[in-house]
């Protein structure tokens, strides 16, 4: 019950003083807030910050920003420019290129025999990656989380890592019946998907757009908890090429673009997987 309801309700000289404070206290607190958010935001320019990153900051801080418009959409001889018809034409394109249908016939083929082998999750001795996660986990992911926009929960990454340890505590034994239960969340299979113009594209085509989903924040920090463990467990058992540089902690990734860029653009023109 806040102070001002209670001097609404009872309107004594007592909770006038109450509100009074609180409201000043608030204040400050407010004040403080901005200035420190100041603070950060010019700390966070350095010398590694390139000018695109710096002038996003300067308009972002005078409130500018970009006028967006709906692009008219072209399929065959109809146009889309209703919102909700373009919303649908850009849907409807996103499931056609992640059809089954693109892919190489050999790739459907262990598709389909892979998916047809029947996973066992059941295991003779208890194993350390079956554990239930601690606190630390849920800590380390949170740490390592970049400030995305959040899913369709509306929950930032900020908002985690201000919780306090009670709060931790509840979200921890959130994550813990997941992993242990294997109920997944129905509502971390949604997400928010935002088209994006592909660089020099015909916007009119809706095969011109990337499609990036803005997941659920919290299923993000759960699957950066099961990926840790697993990626651990990985390296330990050797699983991991000593050729692959993704996934491998203390490997540089850029060394191996020149010498696979040649074998990506093959791919993309034969429409087959590459594996990296």
């Amino acid at each position: 019950m806040t102070f001002i309801y209670i001097f609404r309700r009872y309107p004594t000289t007592d909770n006038h003083v109450d509100f009074k404070r609180a409201k000043a206290l608030a204040r400050r607190i407010r004040r403080r807030s901005q200035r420190e958010s100041w603070i950060n935001f010019v700390s966070s320019n350095t010398s590694s910050t390139s000018s695109k990153q710096l002038w996003k900051k300067v308009e972002s801080a005078n409130g500018i920003y970009r006028e967006f418009s709906f692009p008219i959409l072209n399929t065959g001889n109809v146009t889309h420019s209703a919102p909700l018809d373009i919303a649908n034409t850009l849907g409807h394109a996103f499931a056609q290129v992640s059809a089954t249908d693109s892919y190489c016939p050999d790739f459907v083929a262990i598709k389909n025999r892979a998916e047809r082998t029947p996973l066992r999750f059941t295991a003779r001795s208890t194993l350390p990656y079956n554990f239930e996660f601690r606190m630390f986990e849920l800590e380390t992911a949170l740490s390592r989380a970049h400030d995305t926009s959040p899913g369709p929960d509306g929950i930032r990454y900020n908002m985690l890592r201000h919780l306090n340890t009670t709060s931790l505590s509840h979200l921890l034994f959130l994550f813990n019946r997941i992993w242990t239960e294997q109920k997944y969340p129905s509502q971390w299979h949604e997400a928010i998907v935002i088209p994006f113009l592909k660089h020099g594209k015909d916007p009119s085509n809706p095969l011109h757009y990337r499609p990036i989903a803005l997941t659920s924040c919290l299923c993000k920090t759960f699957e950066r908890m099961v990926n840790a463990r697993l990626i651990f467990e990985f390296e330990k058992q050797g699983c991991i090429s000593p050729l692959q540089s993704g996934f491998h902690r203390g490997k540089v990734k850029q060394g191996h673009g020149p010498g696979r860029s040649s074998e990506s653009r093959k791919g993309r023109r034969q429409r087959e997987p590459v594996d990296w």
